[in-house]
């Protein structure tokens, strides 16, 4: 920022500090709603929580760090004219250098846990498994690096704020350019990852659609991504900052807020299939065709004493589950809905928020 100097001419007056005030309020409620939601609809499972869900719960309170500091920058004169501001903005500068430090942070949180819950819903997919951890190096190294810029793009770091103090600031455009265009490539990774094992199942193509548009949702925080830059474009530079920085401070306030939102979505399936009415409702299935009818009957049903764990899942399922001696494949179908035993050995993680049935199949005899 240059030395504060009065525009010529008469001098515009309004506070858009109340709607600023509003989407935090709004993305409050909305975020920890679906986390909530979210630790609800896995306590209802068999599997309980796992590290998704705390890495989401990590993202929420950062995410929530963002909307308390930008209730307290309004207070601090962000919304207002930079010539209504007393302290002609510095407070507000402040606040703006912790929201960058926190939201990088809360993005790659993000990030982590929709890539943990993937390897919780598909890690018996060798492919997937390795683009997780690959992509999931990448967040990391993506984070790493936007963090060490944002704690020292001005020198010395006060500068930031201190606009009046002797010393330099990178070109803050081009570093938004170079850390928002990589975040926007990570996000369209992560979106599709999953879809080419969902498009597999077997089921009717709305049910595909809607299955594959729920993963889909995290696409808002691309767009979410985009809005950003384009806002901090015409905030920089700018005179009256207090005021140009309303559209930057919505896009930071709803995109780690929406990205939370849109992790909890595919969580959900357990407490869908309890609302009245739902066609997510879980029916009941036929108990003479629940068990395969292949091998002895005694070897089978050793098999379910040893490893089964009752599970009320629908939609789509583990169709084929093939023991070996050191390792288990599986094959994705789709089929009507209903409840099943799972055939569950240790170490494999259960798929069970995409609403699986499975159906298990022995290829090669166990003693009992």
């Amino acid at each position: 920022m240059t030395d504060f100097q009065l525009p010529p001419g008469p001098l515009p007056t309004g506070d858009r500090g109340p709607a600023i005030d509003a989407v935090q309020v709004l993305m409050i409620v909305l975020a920890t709603s679906s986390v909530v939601l979210r630790f609800i609809a896995r306590r209802m499972t068999a599997a309980g929580l796992w590290w998704d869900d705390w890495m989401i719960l990590a993202a929420l309170i950062l995410s929530l760090g963002i909307n308390f500091l930008n209730l307290i920058a309004v207070q601090t004169g962000l919304g207002q004219h930079i010539w209504n501001v007393k302290d002609h903005g510095q407070a507000y500068l402040r606040s703006l250098f912790a929201l960058e430090v926190l939201y990088t942070t809360a993005l790659a949180l993000n990030k982590l846990g929709v890539l943990l819950m993937y390897q919780r819903l598909f890690g018996i997919e060798r492919k997937l498994t390795i683009a997780v951890k690959v992509v999931a190096a990448i967040v990391i190294a993506w984070w790493i690096g936007v963090e060490i810029v944002t704690l020292l793009q001005c020198q010395p770091i006060d500068k930031f704020w201190n606009y009046q103090k002797e010393g330099h600031c990178i070109d803050i455009v081009a570093f938004f350019e170079g850390s928002a265009i990589p975040n926007v490539i990570i996000d369209v990774a992560i979106l599709l990852l999953p879809q080419p094992i969902l498009w597999k199942l077997r089921m009717s193509m709305s049910n595909k659609v809607a299955l594959c548009g729920i993963f889909l949702l995290g696409a808002f925080t691309a767009i979410s991504s985009i809005g950003r830059l384009v806002a901090i474009v015409e905030f920089h530079g700018a005179l009256d900052f207090t005021w140009t920085a309303f559209g930057a401070i919505i896009w930071y306030s709803l995109e780690p807020a929406v990205g939370i939102i849109c992790a909890c979505l595919p969580c959900l399936g357990p407490i869908f299939r309890k609302l009245p009415g739902s066609p997510f409702a879980t029916q009941k299935s036929n108990p003479g065709s629940r068990y395969p009818s292949q091998g002895p009957s005694g070897q089978l049903s050793d098999m379910r004493s040893k490893h089964s764990r009752r599970i009320s899942l629908d939609t789509a399922s583990v169709a084929k589950l093939t023991q070996t001696e050191s390792s288990y494949q599986t094959s994705v179908y789709a089929s009507a809905s209903g409840s099943v035993d799972d055939i569950h050995p240790p170490g494999m993680l259960e798929l069970n928020q995409i609403h699986v049935r499975s159906s298990t199949h022995i290829s090669s005899p166990i003693s009992p």
